[in-house]
């Protein structure tokens, strides 16, 4: 594989609510090309 573009991170959460300090939230903040899929709602 050779490509020149980053690949971007999908971030799918847990079933619980979104948390701040949660190291998903963490890593997503973090990494410039992260992404993360919106939590379910009921």
């Amino acid at each position: 594989m050779n490509s020149s573009t980053p690949p971007t991170v999908v971030i799918v959460p847990g079933p619980r609510d979104h948390v701040p300090d949660h190291w998903q939230t963490i890593i997503a903040n973090k990494l410039s090309d992260a992404r993360t899929v919106p939590p379910l709602q009921n």
